[in-house]
């Protein structure tokens, strides 16, 4: 099912962000940027360490 898929990756990266809020970082995500990262990883075949680039972008000091 390809569009439960495209959720449960979209779902994933807003948990990564709230994981990261509940670890005290202050952090700035639109829906629309955690979209595309989504699609990153599947388009580009992201792996974990350049998935978690892009998530550590969303961190503000």
């Amino acid at each position: 099912m390809p569009a439960l898929e495209a959720r449960n990756k979209l779902f994933a990266a807003v948990v990564a962000a709230a994981c990261l809020s509940a670890s005290g970082l202050f952090v700035t995500v639109s829906a629309k940027s955690a979209a595309d990262l989504s699609e990153r990883i599947d388009r580009d075949a992201l792996d974990v360490r350049s998935t978690a680039a892009g998530i550590r972008t969303w961190i503000r000091n």
